[in-house]
Order: structure tokens, then sequence, then C-alpha cells
């Protein structure tokens, strides 16, 4: 097996938590929990904010070790407006039966802002 019989054996001491961390590990857990949406760089930024003095690294290892993680949002984009004052064009192939390939070709391109639209939107 061509390993070192120290390395085979090595079981990694328990890390022993002194007060001073429990502390930090406790306000980290509620920051946490206030602010679902926060990752490691803005709970360094709220404690140091506070007075605790810590390194982004520990934050990071102790939000790793305890799972906290950040929840992410999900961002809406709004790409069609239904209600406005243009005329809404009847959909032609409704109720067409497509019986070949390359007999209909759609394309939506409601989404593209063009500069004319924006001066009218302006007016």
């Amino acid at each position: 097996m061509n390993l070192p019989r120290t390395s085979y054996y090595y079981k990694p001491k328990p890390r022993e938590i002194s007060p001073e961390d429990q502390a930090i590990i406790a306000r980290i857990e509620e920051i946490a929990e206030d602010f679902a949406t926060y990752g490691y760089r803005k709970i360094t930024a709220q404690l140091r904010r506070d007075g605790i003095v810590v390194n982004r690294k520990k934050v990071q290892r102790i939000m790793r070790e305890k799972g906290l993680f950040a929840k992410k949002t999900q961002r809406f984009v709004k790409t069609t407006d239904s209600n406005h004052a243009y005329p809404v064009y009847p959909n032609l192939i409704k109720d067409l039966n497509v019986t070949e390939v390359n007999q209909v070709w759609v394309a939506d391109i409601t989404y593209i802002r063009i500069a004319a639209a924006l001066y009218m939107d302006r007016a």
C-alpha cells in the first residue's frame, strides 16, 4: 500500500473551542438567523461593526462547519407589459394544423427595447 504507518493511523485531535470563539460562534448564528441572505463577507462586516475583530477565513470556516449558508434570492424579471395602449396583433397560427417541417416559423421579440420605444415611454 506504499503509505507511511503514521499516516494510516493518523487521527486528528478535536479542536478545543475557547470562550472567545464560542461568543463569536453565537453571534454569527444570531446574524445568520436575522439575515438569511448574508454570506461570510457581510457577516464579517457586521461583526466588525459590532466591535468584534475577526478574520473572514475564520467566519467562513465556522459557517461551513455549522452549516450556515446564505439563502439565495431569486430576481423576477418582467419582460412583457400586457397593459399598454399599443395594438395587440392576433395570433395567426393559433388554429393552423402544421403538417410539414419548416411550414411555420415563429419568433418573439417583445423583450427587445429599441430607441423609439424609449421615447414613447417618456411621452
